[in-house]
């Protein structure tokens, strides 16, 4: 036993009742002796009460408690064991009372789930639904570690269309008892099930392809998967090792840049005696563009601004980054090489030009951008020389001048977009005040209207020396992309082209019949929108149009319900206000008649027994339920608990204290002590 409570105000507060207790024995001592022992009997008690309470005793023992069995019973509600159900001699609603009666009879706990895709609480076992698109057994066996009971029970058909196979689930302490659901299919077949790459990629690149497969076997098979190009070439090949029994696996291919053509065929085994050789083999078809487009970056003079703009342009898609860069006032770390037939898309300046014999190369530079329409982006650094720019401001059409470099501005959000508060940005330092003189595009302001971003055709020119020190101070801020925000659409806009702005988004690449296809729209750079409507080209039937709805995050989104199966070729138009037309490139899916849970119909039994099997546990057709909880006998469990007690973890016996006063109360008031 310990004592928590001040043992000095346990001994001041004993001498002080102590004192009262004889006082007050002296106030009713004239009263009957049975009068007066009760009252100062219920008076001893009250302040012990309070002296216990002051001196708070702790006390620690070890209770031992019998806990009784807990059983978790998982019901897999997919459609393919909804499909099955009339494979029981009796009703499923029959085979849940059995449960039910069982666990009563052994006093055992029963704690009911559902899983699919997730495992949930069953509120009610009278509304159990068997609508589930996908049975992931890596959830469930996830959570049955989890709760880590002796037994469980499982009410599935075994077959896994999401995750890992059966047979590979680990299962830790828990004895897993089956129950399976359907018919067994005793035919060998190979399926690839779905095959997912990229539609688009760049000459010389490598690209991933993701297979699912479904296997049914009778025995363990050794195979192989093989990618032929357009020529009947073998362009990839790995061995495989297909376990018994049912099982859906998926594996990835890493198909290298040699010998790829536009059209390729993946073909798993097949094998002696396959039921249908047909669903072994899946063509494919990719859109190969030529090598990546380079992006040429200068830099008059490194400062930390240079890898804040590195970072920005990286988020352009399929390019190619050459980065030259200035040692010292003669020395670069590499020439820069500017030519007509060097595949540049983009130009970017970065602190340069900062010397006046820069001239040559920035004339030259100047002469592509008007001859190829090669867009040029400025970045204002710390080593300006306002001589060596003059050129570039008049192609901008910006007026220019000096200024005193000590005061601070503050850039103009609202230019931009009014979503944005203008003390976001904290202020900075600029070194000099410029001006629109023609009808350029202004993208940014200061707060004095000076110019911080503009654009004049394919030319751009950011004016803002410190814009490394601002991310750095906002990196911790709401919205502290908004300095990419601004950037990046204009960036996009010059590098992808104003018939690439617009980005169409589809949640897939193959769908099931009277599923909804989610679609979004994002343009990659501020535009006066009128209206997005996405437009909806199935092969074998009629176009038709959606409209879109914008979010708060100005996404445009839609979506549709497939009502035959087909391929869908979906593309966006986006009307301006003033009345110019944006389009997407194209996006294609295919929608299947039925998805897997509605073509994988059938019992695993293999797997579930191995399940059970490697878990000390035991497999039953859900016809010979009876024969299982015969064999269950869950065992009580014997806990010990320590158990933990103070006087102020009493509260609850709290009202016997005010009991013992309001008694005291009622008699003094009886006999007239009040």
């Amino acid at each position: 036993m310990k004592i928590l409570g001040s043992q000095w105000l346990f001994f001041i507060t004993l001498v002080a009742f102590t004192w009262q207790l004889f006082k007050y024995w002296n106030i009713i001592s004239k009263n009957p002796k049975n009068v007066k022992f009760v009252l100062i009997g219920l008076r001893t008690i009250s302040l012990g009460f309070i002296l216990l309470l002051i001196l708070n005793p702790w006390i620690e023992f070890n209770k031992s408690e019998i806990k009784p069995p807990t059983v978790s019973v998982y019901i897999d509600t997919s459609q393919s064991v909804g499909d099955q159900i009339s494979s029981l001699n009796e009703s499923f609603n029959r085979l849940i009372t059995k449960i039910n009666r069982w666990g009563s009879k052994n006093f055992a706990e029963l704690s009911w789930y559902s899983f699919g895709d997730t495992v949930e609480n069953i509120s009610s076992l009278d509304k159990i639904s068997f609508n589930g698109e996908f049975t992931n057994f890596t959830e469930l066996i996830s959570f049955i570690n989890f709760e880590q009971n002796k037994d469980a029970i499982i009410i599935s058909d075994g077959v896994v269309t999401q995750g890992t196979t059966v047979q590979n689930s680990k299962v830790e302490t828990t004895k897993i008892h089956t129950i399976g659901i359907g018919v067994e299919n005793t035919q060998n077949d190979l399926e690839i099930l779905q095959v997912k790459y990229p539609k688009h990629i760049v000459q010389g690149d490598s690209f991933k392809i993701s297979l699912k497969i479904n296997s049914n076997l009778d025995s363990t098979l050794h195979t192989k998967i093989t990618v032929q190009n357009n020529n009947n070439e073998n362009i990839y090949s790995v061995p495989l090792q297909l376990e018994k029994g049912n099982s859906i696996y998926e594996h990835d291919i890493e198909i290298q840049p040699l010998k790829i053509t536009e059209k390729f065929k993946v073909t798993l085994g097949p094998f002696p005696n396959e039921v249908n050789v047909l669903n072994n083999s899946v063509a494919g078809e990719l859109d190969i563009s030529s090598e990546s487009e380079k992006i040429i970056l200068i830099s008059g003079a490194l400062s930390p601004n240079t890898s804040w703009i590195k970072k920005q342009l990286n988020t352009l898609p399929n390019s190619e980054l050459n980065h030259y860069y200035r040692l010292s006032s003669s020395r670069w770390d590499e020439e820069p090489i500017i030519g007509e037939n060097h595949n540049i898309k983009m130009i970017i300046l970065d602190d340069y030009p900062n010397k006046l014999t820069d001239e040559i190369l920035i004339t030259k530079i100047f002469k592509l951008n008007e001859k190829k329409n090669i867009p040029i982006a400025y970045f204002e650094g710390p080593s300006l020389n306002l001589n060596a720019i003059q050129n570039l401001l008049n192609k901008l059409e910006l007026n220019i001048k000096v200024e005193n470099s000590d005061i601070e501005h503050s850039l103009d959000l609202n230019t931009f977009n009014n979503m944005y508060e203008n003390n976001f940005i904290p202020p900075t330092f600029r070194s000099f005040y410029l001006t629109s003189i023609g009808n350029n595009s202004v993208q940014l302001k200061y707060d004095d209207e000076g110019v911080a971003i503009a654009k004049q055709n394919k030319i751009l020119g950011v004016f803002i020396p410190e814009i490394s020190k601002i991310q750095l101070q906002i990196n911790q801020k709401p919205h502290s992309e908004i300095l990419t925000n601004i950037l990046i659409p204009i960036l996009n806009e010059m590098y992808i082209g104003k018939d690439n702005i617009v980005q169409l988004f589809v949640d897939t690449k193959t769908g099931v019949l009277g599923k909804p296809i989610e679609v979004k729209v994002k343009l990659n750079s501020p535009q006066d929108v009128k209206s997005v409507n996405i437009l909806v080209n199935p092969k074998n039937l009629q176009l038709f149009e959606i409209k879109c709805n914008k979010n708060e995050t100005d996404v445009y989104f839609t979506s549709f319900t497939p009502e035959k199966s087909d391929e869908y070729r979906l593309s966006s138009r986006v009307t301006m206000v003033d009345g110019t037309i944006l389009t997407s490139q194209e996006k294609i899916i295919n929608i299947e008649s039925t998805n897997l849970e509605q073509k994988l119909i059938y019992l695993d039994k293999i797997a579930l027994s191995e399940l059970s099997r490697n878990s000390l546990g035991t497999y039953v057709h859900g016809n010979e339920l009876d024969s299982l909880l015969e064999k269950l006998n869950p065992q009580t469990q014997k806990v010990n608990k320590d158990v933990h007690l103070s006087a102020l973890t009493l509260q609850n016996y709290w009202w016997i204290l005010i009991l013992l006063f309001s008694i005291e109360w009622f008699i003094r008031k009886k006999e007239g002590l009040l």
